[in-house]
């Protein structure tokens, strides 16, 4: 068997032996040297940064300007400058300005209706504001302002008025812009603390992902050390993720051991066990993701589509209005917003289910919903690399999978749109998949356990209840796996079909009593007509492909060509096509055809169909990535084995794609939802 590892091919009982070794290795003594130099480093150069006077402003009419406000209302702007209403106590607050003394520049206005009381407004320090009554018009207004452990609290307290008797608000003064400057800079306690925390902290991570002290020390060194640069740039970029990062940081402290156990127990049961090489470079690929993705979608700037309007939802839970979630109403009418004029569809509230509870352990939902659906979308390495362990046989092929997911655009885009309930869909599809591919010889056999048996249909229902449209694409996928299987030679085709399409129907039995129950008369007389009614009326449509994209066929295939192409990038598309041709020319990976077939036949089947259900536009071309990875890596493998030319092509390839998610990092972070600065 090719196992492909980094030192040949390995006998179990030699893998028994170098895995035992490894986990004695995940044991590590941190070199007191290394520690030192990073802790002299970082206070150093903080010390260095933090001696220059720089001004710090916080344009209040911006989106950049939420992540240090509270009390304040949404921007606004008049016909001369953007602005924020403060209510009646407001805070301004910069984590990491500086120790010492501010001198602080309030930009407001003044004015009032007529019928409203003059404005009466303090501000300043928490324990020491400043009281004057503001003239009517745009003025700036100077109080010094002391810092308290390094962080900056302003506060604001004004007479509130009301706008008028159709807005409600309680509104203080419409502040422009506030600006501070250090006059005693100087180093702050608690940001430094911390950024020597995340320092020492990546440093100890390294150490335990099995990496030389040197190695170690220096990658901890140009991490931190790009985000001193960062402070010197702009500093409020940075000190406002600090408590997020270092949280992430502790946090994968925490969870390796108990992590890294449960993924050896699931791969000795898929006797597929991990080399020692192959475990230490899975959970380097993880650590990496989870900085860069959690640590992204826990950035306080970041601005997420879907957030709002999920988050809501989430309250109507914790407001016990769960049956409006439950029963066929506003979340599962089919109107404007997914292509048809009425019916229902089951849109299943187990996400909100699954995240409300966070809240009770003191998260914010915006936080606790953006953490989770980080952490499925980074977990979905490890199906991943199964799947592409099991089917290729190859450990550098699952390995480059694993990595290339974390490399694609696509992901980030969907994290970015927090669509969360299809990311959970995707993971759980992902898992049934894992699964399958697993058992796939297994399930032909009569010996299967009523254990497995149960694990299947758990898997198939959570993907079948997570999101209705990823359930729907799942039980496709699994019966064309097991109807293609029949093809095959041997003639156990016909027992694992049975073997699934049996699961399938226990599954949904599960879910129809759990939740579609309630939707089986909606779908005969609404649902169905409105599926009919649409799809004719698209179908009439002249195909013109410059159209509205839902307005027929062509016109929507060529949208989502043109997705496609730009969040995959043309580069990994054909990445794609060379691996799936090559895995078709091997005779220990054509076997697993039924299911390269029945992946690839999801996105061509529902690229037919997804211009008449808005709901699955874009949903089969996420539904691709795990293939995308699978194939991909399966070509840079074996470019790996061509010498120095082909390990050349293959980290070329790596940094194209780095610097590609790189970009599109930050511009989804700050720049696509933001009002301009």
């Amino acid at each position: 068997m090719n196992t492909d590892s980094f030192t040949g091919s390995l006998t179990r009982d030699a893998l028994d032996r170098r895995a035992a070794a490894a986990r004695r290795g995940w044991t590590w003594q941190p070199d007191l040297l290394s520690v030192a130099l990073i802790a002299a480093w970082v206070l150093l150069a903080l010390a260095l940064v933090y001696r220059l006077p720089q001004t710090l402003r916080v344009d209040l009419g911006t989106t950049y300007a939420r992540a240090y406000l509270r009390g304040f209302n949404q921007p606004e702007k008049n016909a001369d400058y953007n602005y924020a209403f403060s209510g009646a106590r407001a805070q301004i607050f910069l984590g990491g300005a500086g120790s010492g003394v501010f001198a602080t520049t309030l930009r407001f206005d003044g004015v009032r209706p007529a019928e409203a009381d003059p404005a009466r407004v303090f501000f300043g320090a928490p324990q020491t504001p400043v009281g004057f009554k503001p003239s009517n018009g745009l003025r700036s207004y100077h109080v010094l302002v002391p810092s308290t452990s390094g962080d900056l609290d302003a506060r604001i307290v004004a007479n509130p008025f009301q706008p008028s008797e159709r807005d409600p608000r309680q509104l203080g003064i419409p502040v422009d812009t506030f600006a501070v400057r250090s006059l005693t800079p100087g180093l702050p306690l608690r940001a430094a603390a911390m950024i020597l925390a995340i320092s020492l902290g990546l440093y100890g991570l390294a150490r335990r992902l099995a990496l030389r002290p040197d190695v170690s020390a220096l990658l901890a060194l140009l991490i931190v050390s790009s985000a001193i640069y960062g402070l010197f740039t702009n500093r409020l970029l940075i000190t406002i993720g600090l408590v997020y990062w270092l949280a992430i940081v502790l946090g994968l402290h925490v969870a390796l051991w108990p992590l890294r156990r449960v993924a050896r127990a699931i791969y000795d049961r898929a006797d597929v066990p991990l080399a020692a090489d192959e475990e230490r470079w899975l959970w380097r690929i993880f650590v990496a993701a989870t900085l860069v993705k959690l640590g992204g979608m826990l950035y306080p700037h970041v601005i997420i589509f879907d957030e709002a309007a999920h988050v809501l939802r989430m309250n109507w839970l914790l407001e016990g209005r769960f049956m409006e979630l439950y029963r066929p109403g506003y979340t599962s009418y089919m109107g404007d917003t997914v292509g048809l004029g009425g019916g229902q569809f089951p849109y299943s509230p187990l996400w909100y289910l699954v995240v409300v509870p966070f809240s009770f352990l003191g998260l914010g939902l915006p936080d606790a919903t953006n953490g989770l659906s980080a952490l499925m979308d980074v977990s979905k390495l490890f199906p991943i690399h199964l799947i592409a362990r099991v089917t290729t046989s190859s450990r550098r092929t699952a390995l480059y999978a694993a990595a290339l997911y974390n490399l694609l655009p696509m992901p980030y885009f969907l994290l970015s749109w927090g669509n969360y309930p299809t990311q959970f869909g995707l993971w759980a599809a992902l898992l049934a998949t894992a699964f399958l591919a697993v058992h796939y010889q297994r399930f032909a056999q009569h010996t299967i356990s009523w254990r497995t048996f149960g694990i299947w249909v758990a898997l198939l229902a959570l993907a079948i209840l997570s999101y209705t449209v990823l359930g729907v694409f799942s039980v496709t996928l699994f019966m064309m796996i097991g109807i293609f299987g029949l093809f095959q030679r041997g003639g156990l085709g016909r027992k694992r079909l049975r073997f699934i399409v049996t699961g399938l129907l226990a599954a949904e039995l599960l879910c129809f009593a759990i939740y579609h129950v309630q939707f089986a008369e909606a779908i005969v007389m609404d649902t169905l007509p409105a599926i009919v009614s649409g799809t004719a009326d698209r179908a009439d449509n002249p195909l013109d492909a410059a159209a509205e994209a839902r307005e027929n066929p062509l016109a929507n295939f060529a949208a989502n060509n043109q997705f496609t192409v730009g969040h995959f990038t043309p580069l990994l598309l054909v990445l794609t096509g060379l691996g799936g041709l090559g895995l078709a020319q091997q005779a220990h990976t054509r076997r697993w055809w039924p299911i390269w077939g029945a992946w690839l036949g999801i996105f061509v089947l529902y690229s037919l169909v997804s211009a008449f259900v808005a709901d699955m536009v874009l949903k089969h071309v996420f539904f691709m990535m795990p293939l995308v990875a699978i194939w991909s890596g399966y070509v840079l493998s074996r470019w790996w084995r061509r010498g120095w030319a082909g390990r050349a092509a293959v980290l070329m390839v790596l940094c194209f794609l780095a610097f590609e998610v790189a970009q599109r990092g930050h511009f989804y972070l700050l720049i696509k939802r933001h009002t301009p600065l």
